[in-house]
């Protein structure tokens, strides 16, 4: 399965980096990149993961926040 989202509240690559390594927390998630020029990033996992856990898990980080999109 697949879907885009959206971040806001990055302000440098080591943001990226942060949201990128949050989902390496679910081994339901098998890619996750994020353009940091953009804020938009492309979710790849496994059929039947609830997206808003990792919703939820970004949130908590600190300052982001994120939407999906498709």
């Amino acid at each position: 399965m697949k879907t885009q989202f959206k971040v806001t509240g990055m302000d440098c690559h080591a943001c990226k980096a942060m949201i990128e390594d949050v989902a390496t927390d679910f081994p339901e998630i098998t890619h996750c990149d994020v353009d940091f020029k953009t804020g938009l990033g492309n979710l790849e996992y496994t059929d039947g993961f609830d997206l808003n856990k990792f919703k939820s898990a970004v949130d908590a980080v600190g300052k982001y926040k994120l939407e999906f999109t498709k």
